[in-house]
C-alpha cells in the first residue's frame, strides 16, 4: 500500500509538518507529487497538496483516513519548487504549509488554476555547481546597461531587485517584462503567476518570492543591487536570506547567477573568491573627487561637528548644488533622562522612540509607529531634565532653514517624499539616492559619515562602504564628495576614498575569520514572548542548557547566549532572546537546531539585527 505526504498551505508553526493519507485503489495512478488532493481533517474537507509519496508511514493504519478527491489536472507545484521547499525548510525551520503558502498565489473569484498535462517526468536533485559571477560597477548606468543586456538575449532571465522602488524603476527600463511583487492585488498577482507556469514570460522582475515561482526553466538570475541589506533583512515567511534562496534556486534551474551592484557585500566577496576569475570589477574613466573632512578641525573652531559653519557659508552660495546626505530620520534619535538613563519605549513592540515633531511635539515608535506624548518629567526619578541627543534629518532641515530660504531647500526622506520639485539643494537619507537629478548636483555632502560605525555590530564598517558607493556611483564625473568624519583613516573610508575595495575585503575576511564571525559561522536569534517572567527566565535557561548539551554531543563548537539579561517588557508581555553561534558553519547541525527548539520560539538565521 502506498501513502502520500499532504500539506495544506497556511501559515503553520513549525510543529506541524504533513498529514498521512492512504490512497485508494482507484486513485492510484492519478496520484502525483504538488497535485492538489481534497482530503477529510478534523470534521471537514481541505484542500492540500502532496509533497510526498512513500510506501511506508508512522501513522497507524487503522487511524489513518483515505484521500476524498484528486485533481489529475491540477499539479500546480512543480518539482523544482518541492526541491527548493525541502532545502527552505531545512534552512529555515518553516513549516511546509508556510513555504507552500507562498509558493500558491490567492486566487481571485472569478479565476480558477489553470490545468496542466500530469505527464511531467520526475527531476533529479539538484546538480550544486552554480555559476556565480559577481560584477561591481562605479556607474549605475553601467548596471542598467548590464541588466538590460542580459535581458535583451531572449533567454529566461529573473532580476531579483531590494524593493518595490527600484521594481518600478527597472520594468520602466525594460517594457516587456513581467513584475511579480507585493505591490500588486490577488488579480494581477494570479495573471503573473499563470503566465509563469504557462512559460510565457521570458524577464521577471520581483522581490524576493519572485525566485519561488514555477518556472519551467531559467537561464539567468540576477541579485540587483546585491550588497543591498534589504536583500538581507529576514521580516517575512519563509524566513530566507535572498542571497542564499538566489544561490540554490540557481543551482537547482542550472542557472547563472549573476551578483551586481556598486559593491558587493562581504559574504558573497568570500564565495567568489573561491574563482577570482569570477569577479568583474568595472571601472569609470573618470572619478568624481573624494575629499575626508576631519570633524575635529570644526571642534577646534568651535563649530558644530555636524552642521558647521563653514559648511553653511559654503551652502548660502547660489552657485552651490548640493545634496546633503545624513541618514537618521526624524528629530532627535534618542531620548532619555539625563540622571537616571531612562528611555521611553513603545508599548507594543518595545522599541525605542524617536522624536519626529522637534522638542515640544510627539515621540513615535520607529518599528510600529505608534504614537507617544514627551513627558514632562523622567517617569522614573522624576527629574525634569529630559535630555534630547542625536539630531535626525528633520532638526538639521530646520537649522539649515535658519540661514538658507526654504525656496532653496528640498527635504527627501521616505515620510517627505515630493520629487516633483526639487530644489538647489537637497537633504535626505538614501531613500532620496534614485530621485535626484545628479547632472545638476556639483557637491554631496555626507554628514557625521560614522554613524554606522558606532552601531555595535561587526558589519558596521561594511554597510558604511555600501552606502557611500551607493551614493558615489550616481554622480557625475566633475562632482566632488565631501565626507565629514570622526575617523578619516578608517581603513573602510581610506578604501573608498582610494579605489582600492579589493583590499579593504581582503582584511574584513581576515578580521572575521580572527573572530569567528560570518561567514566563517552562523548565527541564529531566538526569540520568544513569556507573560511571567520568572517561567520566561526558567525557559531561556532551559534552552541554553539543552544547546550547550548538543553542541557537546555533536562535538560542534558553538556557544549560546541571553542577549537581555533583564528582559523588556511590552503589552504582549516579556520579550527573551537567545543568540546561537555555530563555527565553523555548518548545515546539518543548523537543521538540526530547528528540531531541537520547540515551536513557541521563532528563529531568525543570519540576523540582520543582532541585538535589537
Amino acid at each position: 500500500m502506498k501513502f502520500v505526504q499532504v500539506v495544506f498551505p497556511e501559515r503553520l508553526p513549525r510543529s506541524n509538518g504533513f498529514f498521512d493519507y492512504k490512497i485508494p485503489s482507484t486513485h492510484l495512478h492519478d496520484i502525483k507529487e504538488g497535485m492538489l488532493v481534497e482530503v477529510p481533517f478534523r470534521k471537514s474537507l481541505k484542500t492540500g497538496v502532496i509533497f510526498s509519496i512513500s510506501n511506508t508511514s508512522v501513522v497507524p493504519l487503522k487511524k489513518m483516513r483515505s484521500i476524498s478527491r484528486t485533481f489529475p489536472t491540477l499539479q500546480l507545484i512543480t518539482q523544482h519548487q518541492l526541491n527548493i521547499s525541502r532545502w527552505l525548510q531545512s534552512a529555515t525551520g518553516s513549516s511546509l504549509g508556510t513555504i507552500f503558502h507562498v509558493l500558491l498565489p490567492d486566487k481571485p473569484k472569478k479565476n480558477s488554476y489553470p490545468n496542466v498535462s500530469s505527464s511531467k517526468k520526475k527531476l533529479q536533485h539538484p546538480k550544486k555547481n552554480v555559476t556565480a559571477q559577481g560584477y561591481v560597477f562605479h556607474a549605475i548606468d553601467d548596471v542598467l546597461q548590464f541588466v538590460k543586456r542580459q535581458a535583451s538575449e531572449r533567454k529566461v532571465t529573473i532580476i531579483i531587485v531590494p524593493d518595490l522602488l527600484t521594481s518600478e524603476f527597472l520594468s520602466k527600463i525594460l517594457p516587456n517584462s513581467l513584475t511579480y511583487d507585493s505591490s500588486l492585488n490577488s488579480t494581477k498577482k494570479f495573471a503573473s503567476w499563470e503566465k509563469i507556469f504557462n512559460g510565457l514570460a521570458h524577464v521577471v522582475i520581483g522581490t524576493r518570492n519572485a525566485l519561488l515561482l514555477p518556472y519551467k526553466k531559467i537561464d539567468a538570475i540576477i541579485l540587483y543591487d546585491e550588497s543591498n541589506t534589504t536583500h538581507q533583512r529576514i521580516d517575512q515567511h519563509p524566513d530566507v536570506d535572498t542571497r542564499f534562496l538566489a544561490e540554490f534556486v540557481a543551482s537547482e534551474y542550472e542557472a547563472e547567477l549573476f551578483n551586481v551592484g556598486t559593491s558587493l557585500s562581504v559574504d558573497t566577496y568570500a564565495n567568489l573568491m573561491r574563482s577570482p576569475s569570477s569577479i568583474h570589477i568595472v571601472k569609470r574613466k573618470v572619478y568624481p573627487k573624494i575629499k575626508l573632512i576631519d570633524s575635529s578641525f570644526f571642534i577646534q573652531k568651535k563649530q558644530s561637528p555636524i552642521l558647521p559653519s563653514d559648511l553653511l557659508d559654503y551652502l548660502v552660495k547660489k552657485s552651490t548644488s548640493a545634496f546633503i546626505f545624513y541618514n537618521r530620520k526624524g528629530f532627535y534619535r534618542r531620548i532619555h533622562c539625563s540622571e537616571c538613563g531612562w528611555e521611553p519605549r513603545c508599548q507594543n513592540c518595545n522599541s525605542a522612540f524617536i522624536s519626529e515633531k522637534n522638542l515640544k511635539g510627539e515621540l513615535e515608535c520607529r518599528v510600529c509607529k505608534k504614537k507617544s506624548i514627551i513627558p514632562l518629567a523622567c517617569p522614573q526619578c522624576a527629574n525634569p531634565h529630559i535630555h534630547f541627543s542625536y539630531p535626525g534629518i528633520e532638526e538639521i532641515y530646520s537649522r539649515l532653514l535658519q540661514y538658507i530660504p526654504a525656496s532653496d531647500v528640498s527635504l527627501l526622506t521616505k515620510e517627505k517624499n515630493k520629487t516633483d520639485s526639487l530644489h538647489r539643494i537637497v537633504i535626505g537619507t538614501l531613500y532620496a539616492v534614485p530621485y535626484i537629478d545628479w547632472r545638476k548636483i556639483n557637491s554631496t555632502i555626507v554628514l557625521d559619515t560614522d554613524i554606522s560605525l558606532d552601531f555595535p555590530d561587526f558589519r558596521s564598517s561594511e554597510w558604511l562602504l555600501h552606502r557611500l558607493q551607493q551614493i558615489y556611483s550616481s554622480m557625475h564625473n566633475n562632482s566632488t564628495i565631501f565626507l565629514i568624519t570622526k575617523h578619516p583613516e578608517h581603513p573602510a573610508l581610506k578604501a573608498f576614498s582610494d579605489h582600492i575595495p579589493h583590499e579593504w575585503y581582503i582584511r574584513e575576511l581576515k578580521e572575521r575569520k580572527k573572530m569567528n564571525f560570518p561567514p566563517f559561522s552562523s548565527f541564529i536569534k531566538l526569540s520568544r514572548i513569556d507573560k511571567n517572567k520568572e517561567s520566561g527566565n526558567q525557559i531561556v535557561r532551559q534552552t541554553i542548557s539543552n544547546l550547550s548539551t548538543f553542541f557537546s554531543e555533536q562535538s560542534v563548537q558553538g556557544s549560546a547566549v541571553q542577549l537581555e539579561p533583564i528582559p523588556e517588557r511590552s503589552q504582549s508581555g516579556f520579550h527573551f532572546s537567545i543568540l546561537i553561534r555555530i563555527f565553523p558553519k555548518n548545515d546539518t547541525i543548523i537543521s538540526a537546531l530547528y528540531d531541537l527548539c520547540s515551536s513557541e520560539w521563532s528563529i531568525t538565521p543570519n540576523p540582520l539585527d543582532l541585538f535589537s
